[in-house]
């Protein structure tokens, strides 16, 4: 990847892929920073009060306010609404990045890179979901709030991580 194509990426797993093998480490707490906020960006959409839980969990565990403990239990609670949210058929999002978030056993990029994934299929299903129409509707406003969604996501992961061009990354 050459820095041009850094800087104008839209594309969040290229960017990911880039800086976990091709560059120097990275610091934990940026990645896990990055997956917290690709979670919070559907906040209003979590409705069940374990994912809630999960991701202020998560929060609360980057900045060692949380134990491991404490955050395993919120991964249980998190993992049960996921479970009910799919066997009744209501949906799968955003329970699945709760679950995913409240995760704590992931390395951070891994983490970060599953959750990034899953925020933008969270963005395309609650497009989809909304839309009004005929099934080709539905499809260009899931597409559409996808490719948001990735942009939004390489626009603050730039920022977190900053230019690994620069010489002070």
């Amino acid at each position: 990847m050459t820095e041009k194509e850094w800087l104008s990426s839209s594309n969040p797993q290229a960017l990911m892929w880039f800086l976990r093998n091709e560059h120097k480490p990275i610091e934990e707490r940026r990645w896990r920073v990055f997956a917290l906020w690709c979670v919070q960006r559907p906040w209003t959409e979590f409705t069940d009060p374990r994912s809630r839980l999960a991701m202020e969990s998560f929060a609360g565990w980057i900045d060692g306010l949380v134990s491991d403990a404490e955050l395993a239990n919120a991964h249980e609670l998190a993992k049960a609404a996921e479970h009910e949210a799919w066997v009744t058929k209501r949906r799968k999002y955003p329970e699945l990045l709760a679950r995913a978030i409240s995760d704590g056993s992931r390395d951070a990029s891994s983490l970060a890179s599953g959750i990034a994934s899953h925020a933008c299929s969270a963005a395309g299903y609650v497009a989809w979901q909304g839309a009004q129409g005929t099934r080709e509707v539905q499809k260009q406003a899931k597409h559409a709030a996808w490719h948001i969604e990735a942009n939004e996501q390489c626009k603050l992961f730039r920022e977190i991580m900053g230019n690994p061009f620069a010489a002070s990354v």
